[in-house]
């Protein structure tokens, strides 16, 4: 025999999401090169309830459902904002066309604002952070190439739902 619940999920999000670039192009000696730079944003607005209730039990060995109530227990109520944001330069170079060699900087910001009315949270996280990327590919012969890079990301804790406010990760 286990508990028998009812749940309603109404969600509601809303998402608008913008990226602008500015690119320059030119040769300069043995090289080609091209520098970018961005500025991007993503905002997510959500609206998050759950009810919960306890129908009944059930005996599984010989199952009758019982039909199905609306439940009235709110176990969440929550109201989010996230916004992940950022400014980029970027530069990247072909030299001689066997080394292609790239470094970059994101300027990124993550911020969210959080309730809960349910739990009583109530947080703001606004954080910044430079995130370096480089990389550099050698064409060792046609269609065989060697490369290394690095980047970091940065992002958000969403659907947080603890004491205090979130770090980024």
């Amino acid at each position: 025999t286990f508990p028998f619940l009812s749940f309603h999920l109404p969600i509601d999000t809303r998402e608008i999401a913008s990226n602008a670039n500015a690119v320059a192009k030119f040769a300069l000696g043995p090289t080609r090169n091209t520098v970018l730079f961005g500025a991007d944003s993503d905002r997510v607005a959500d609206k998050i309830r759950d009810d919960v209730g306890f129908v009944g039990l059930v005996d599984f060995a010989n199952p009758v459902f019982p039909a199905y109530t609306p439940p009235t227990t709110p176990a969440f109520n929550s109201n989010n904002l996230y916004v992940n944001s950022g400014l980029t330069a970027q530069w990247q170079s072909d030299i001689y066309e066997r080394l292609h060699l790239l470094a970059g900087v994101r300027l990124a910001n993550v911020y969210i604002h959080g309730t809960d009315t349910v739990a009583g949270n109530d947080f703001v996280t606004n954080a910044w952070k430079p995130l370096p990327r480089v990389g550099a590919v050698v064409d060792l012969v046609k269609g065989v190439s060697a490369f290394a890079d690095y980047s970091q990301g940065y992002r958000g804790v969403p659907f947080f739902n603890a004491a205090g406010a979130p770090k980024p990760e």
